[in-house]
């Protein structure tokens, strides 16, 4: 039960007074004894110290109760904050971390070794004590993050620049050699052209040629020429800097862009294999479980099918693991099609911190919370450049606090633990899976084995799952250096055994936030657009209560469509999500049943479906235009040779006489239409349904007739001329 209690962890009681009280656990005892807490609505409070037994009795026995709802954890984009208020943020973010690195945890939490760092401080930044305890007080209170401190104000000092006066500074010359010249900024100034000129090159010049290079063109005293040819001489040796002072200012100056010298004259390539830094290995000085963590991608070595069309070969998949460098437990993963990228990293950072247990059931494989016993993000995150920089990373920082390091390129050793588990997994399921790529086996004229691949991207995920699953609970790390306390405790190397082992005894880095505040500041953000039809997003459309209640779409009809900000998750547009303007609040957009057959499907799946019927459309676009052409061309003949049945103009006669006949000339045409549209039920058409022979009765009887048709007729101009 104490492995519950992690830091930032959030509960409420009620004090003596009946008053509630909401308590932040800022640090965690690393043998489940006892913690630091504090009152994050305290005025002046700071924290307590409590034992974790006592807490979890209150726990159980109700009258403290767990949390959910963190009012300090805000989604704030950085871009959305100002420069003064980054400054501010800065400033006291700086005197927070000069502070804990005089201090540990939990020392830091004791008035006896707090007081006497806060005054050092106070000294320091030259601002006052209360100034400095307002700081550390919001700080624990608002969840130690960086963000914690917006808004705050101080100052801090300047730092004090000498001026270079005529006396001679350094070590005195050899008076026959002359006093010698200072180097001030303008002389800075023409070393760092020197170098950059003739020194920062691919030819590896040494620090004398580019010494020579800037007297030649800075230090120089008068042409002359020797056979006709140009020659420069230098002022003499008291007059110009001297090479020991070239060399002085040029290992000075380029402390600061060493790396990029070395780089600027070897190429990145060499420098990484041959002069980067190899001081440690990569899971040395981790503290314990979530403390560190690598996550890395690969292309899967298969190719998969569409869940729409098993016909459709659609690609290679991308694996996203984050595995703890701690354990080597995968604490968090992503499977899709989305190429390496933010998007996909920041699903398999959620997974983190989601339920496995809802995960696995997601893909139909039932676990319990002990096959997988992770839920919650980890303190730093080791990545590659790209993917994980950028605005949305800095977010991830600066709300939750989960530090983001990048390896230089060519790095892969520093992500060494991850490779290995890539290659692992993908030999592990490599004669199990149709559909491998095997380049090597291939031969001229043999069988592509594309056209193998049966898979879809869920099926192909259940087994990811199934191998992260296995490797977490019986993979034996044959290579994991234990220390003493893993061997006296008789401890496995195995990931799952490691992390509850180190989860109870060492506590280490992992912390708890609200699964929906990590996916708010995770999930990739867009635009949505209000219609009449509903809130369009990639052409699906959604619906939620408050359009409803506030009639959106009706309003949209009147008014016109807008924009609002939503944010949605790739693994499924059933649900997007309007975000609040605090950066707490959302609002849940459901899929109109209209759009069932986007239901249950991927970002990658949707966007390739979209795709392929736009390109099928594109296709046949040629084709369409044609028959369009054909049907106008077939309606202009008919037209051309109605126009050419016309009588002469002469022939027509007068406009009225034309306009005055057409109720008559209607009633004229449909007599005659009416003997060609009848239903004649008789087989043959030319054969009579009767033989009349002739007799007096006979023709008696047909004047009769013909006399009752006339009458008929006449009766029926009568009417329709109103008489």
């Amino acid at each position: 039960m104490g492995s519950l209690v992690l830091p930032n962890f959030l509960y409420k009681t009620k004090d003596e007074s009946g008053n509630e009280k909401t308590f932040r656990v800022l640090w965690v005892d690393p043998g489940n004894i006892i913690a630091w807490v504090i009152d994050i609505e305290a005025k002046k409070g700071m924290p307590e110290l409590v034992k974790i037994s006592t807490l979890i009795e209150s726990l159980l026995s109700g009258s403290a109760q767990v949390k959910t709802h963190d009012p300090w954890i805000r989604s704030i984009r950085e871009g959305n904050i100002s420069k003064s208020d980054k400054k501010v943020r800065n400033t006291a973010y700086a005197i927070i971390s000069f502070i804990l690195e005089k201090v540990k945890e939990p020392g830091i939490y004791t008035q006896s070794r707090r007081g006497s760092v806060v005054k050092e401080a106070a000294k320091e930044f030259k601002t006052s004590v209360v100034t400095i305890y307002t700081y550390l007080r919001r700080y624990w209170q608002r969840g130690m993050t960086e963000n914690a401190l917006l808004g705050d104000y101080s100052n801090c000092g300047r730092s004090k620049v000498i001026a270079i006066g005529p006396k001679k500074r350094g070590r005195p010359r050899n008076p026959a050699l002359g006093r010698g010249i200072n180097v001030d900024s303008d002389i800075k100034q023409m070393i760092q052209i020197a170098i950059d000129m003739k020194f920062k090159t691919r030819k590896n010049n040494q620090i004398r040629f580019a010494w020579k290079w800037f007297l030649v063109n800075f230090f120089p005293d008068y042409v002359y020429f020797v056979n006709g040819k140009k020659r420069i001489r230098i002022k003499e040796g008291a007059e110009v800097v001297s090479y020991f002072q070239f060399r002085y200012w040029f290992l000075k100056l380029r402390q600061a862009e060493l790396v990029n010298i070395m780089i600027s004259r070897q190429g990145r390539i060499k420098f990484e294999l041959k002069n980067r830094a190899l001081l440690s290995r990569s899971d040395f000085d981790v503290m314990g479980p979530g403390s560190r963590v690598q996550i890395d991608a690969t292309v899967a070595n298969v190719y998969i099918v569409s869940r729409y069309n098993r016909k459709w070969i659609i690609g290679r998949p991308v694996i996203y693991f984050v595995i703890d460098v701690y354990s080597r437990l995968v604490i968090g993963m992503y499977v899709g099609l989305e190429g390496p990228s933010w998007i996909a990293a920041a699903n398999a950072i959620a997974n983190c911190a989601e339920d496995k247990v809802e995960f696995c059931r997601k893909y139909g494989i039932e676990i319990t919370s002990e096959d997988w016993p992770v839920k919650g993000l980890p303190q730093k995150i080791i990545g590659d450049r790209g993917e994980m920089e950028g605005k949305a990373v800095e977010t991830l920082q600066k709300n939750l606090k989960v530090f983001i390091e990048n390896t230089p390129s060519y790095r892969a050793d520093l992500k060494g633990i991850i490779e290995r588990r890539f290659r692992t997994t993908q030999e592990k399921v490599k004669p199990l899976i149709p559909g491998y790529v095997d380049p090597g086996q291939k031969e001229r004229g043999g069988r592509d084995y594309r056209l193998d691949g049966v898979l879809d991207l869920y099926e192909f995920t259940q087994i990811m799952i199934h191998c992260v699953l296995e490797y977490n609970t019986n993979n034996y790390l044959q290579d994991y250096e234990r220390d003493e306390f893993l061997v006296s405790n008789d401890i496995r190397p195995i990931p799952r055994e490691l992390w509850n082992y180190g989860v109870k005894n060492v506590n280490g880095g992992l912390r708890y936030f609200p699964e929906e505040i990590v996916k708010l500041n995770l999930l990739p953000t867009a635009t949505a657009t209000v219609t009449r039809q509903g809130l369009k997003f990639k052409s699906m459309r959604y619906s939620c209560q408050r359009a409803i209640k506030e009639n959106w779409f009706e309003r949209s009809g009147m008014d016109g469509s807008w924009c609002v900000d939503i944010s949605y998750d790739p693994r499924t547009l059933d649900f997007i999500y309007i975000r609040g303007k605090n950066g707490i609040d959302f609002e849940i957009c459901e899929l109109l049943e209209v759009e069932e057959r986007y239901k249950n499907k991927t970002y990658d799946e949707i966007e390739y479906l979209q795709k392929y019927e736009s390109l099928q459309q594109k296709i046949y676009e040629p084709e369409e235009v044609q028959s369009e052409i054909d049907f106008d061309m077939e309606i202009e003949d008919i037209v051309e040779g109605a126009k050419r049945k016309l009588p002469n103009t002469n022939e027509l006669g007068s406009k009225s006489s034309r306009i005055k006949g057409i109720r008559e000339n209607h009633r004229n045409e449909k007599e005659i239409n009416r003997k060609e549209e009848v239903f004649d039920l008789r087989k043959d058409k030319n054969e009579s349904c009767r033989v009349l022979v002739y007799s007096p009765e006979a023709e008696k009887q047909l004047y009769q007739t013909a006399e009752n048709h006339e009458l008929f007729r006449n009766k029926q101009k009568e009417k329709l001329n109103g008489k």
